[in-house]
């Protein structure tokens, strides 16, 4: 906890206002699942900045797992006040956080044993964050301290701006890409415009500095609770379109990496899975995202295209 006061808060809030020094201490001695979530950050953190500390990290998974089991128990019995609502939204925040994290650390997660995150898996933890938000915001303190991290810039509510069809000019080419060899529904069609429209407007915001850092950060990490149920099911069922819309949505961590020691591998490892994953047909639209996480997007580039 001394670690997370001291050390850990400060990298949390880099590009915006420092809100969890003063706040998660003192929320978490009160509920002990965002206690465990509070120390798994502070031991990932001890590890990152002591080269890797097996033993560290190995304590971070351990708190990890418990703050998801209190959360679910939370959610099982229900919500009916303002301190619990608020520490439960909070957890659910870090907890989303740090499972993608732990999908960026396969190689450390089978040398000590433990079971593998994946990004499917950080999709649904993510998703649950819209779920969790609904129930819990109504009994949110006005102007609190929980009240003021929903109410930060950029607005994640305003659909019409998060979803505007300018917002994906950039990635048109990922939509008209291979029609001919794919049956989209009228669902589908709109999931992937408004999963893209939502991921350009996170390129723009970060290339163009439009908001601080930590905006866009907000904008990533909570892409999945904003996405259509049928886009998540079709990056499930591995459909090449949705796989490349996915790694465009990793490789963009990368251009605010710098900014946060926890996004350290994120891009690389998930923009290299998807290449692998893909039908060889589908690699020429991986040059971007390979590029920009710094991989080989030679092969990607010279694949002949689908007819």
């Amino acid at each position: 906890m001394l670690h997370f006061a001291l050390e850990t808060s400060k990298t949390m809030s880099i590009g915006g206002p420092d809100i969890w020094k003063p706040l998660l201490p003192n929320l978490g001695l009160k509920h002990g699942f965002l206690l465990d979530i509070v120390l798994a950050w502070a031991a990932l953190h001890l590890a990152r900045t002591s080269k890797d500390d097996l033993e560290a990290l190995a304590a971070s998974r351990v708190y990890y797992d418990r703050a998801l089991e209190g959360q679910t128990q939370i959610i099982r019995n229900g919500v009916d006040n303002g301190p619990l609502a608020e520490a439960l939204f909070i957890n659910s925040c870090l907890i989303a956080k740090h499972a993608l994290v732990l999908s960026a650390n396969g190689e450390t997660n089978a040398e000590q044993g433990l079971k593998d995150v994946t990004f499917f898996q950080w999709l649904h933890i993510a998703r649950g964050l819209r779920t969790i938000g609904l129930t819990t915001r109504p009994f949110f303190v006005r102007d609190g301290p929980v009240h003021r991290i929903v109410s930060q810039q950029p607005n994640l509510f305003d659909e019409e701006a998060l979803f505007a069809p300018s917002n994906r000019e950039q990635f048109k080419q990922i939509l008209e890409y291979g029609l001919d060899f794919e049956t989209i529904t009228p669902n589908e069609q709109l999931s992937y415009e408004k999963a893209l429209s939502d991921i350009g407007a996170a390129y723009i915001a970060a290339l163009e500095g439009v908001e601080n850092t930590l905006g866009t950060c907000r904008r990533l990490l909570t892409f999945a609770s904003r996405a259509e149920p049928r886009f998540i099911d079709m990056v499930e069922e591995q459909r090449p379109r949705a796989l490349v819309i996915m790694a465009h949505l990793f490789a963009c961590f990368k251009i605010i990496k710098d900014q946060y020691w926890w996004m350290e591998g994120v891009s690389e490892r998930h923009v290299g899975r998807i290449f692998d994953m893909l039908p060889t047909g589908w690699k020429p639209m991986m040059v971007y995202p390979m590029q920009l996480c710094g991989l080989d997007a030679t092969l990607a580039a010279h694949i002949s295209p689908l007819a």
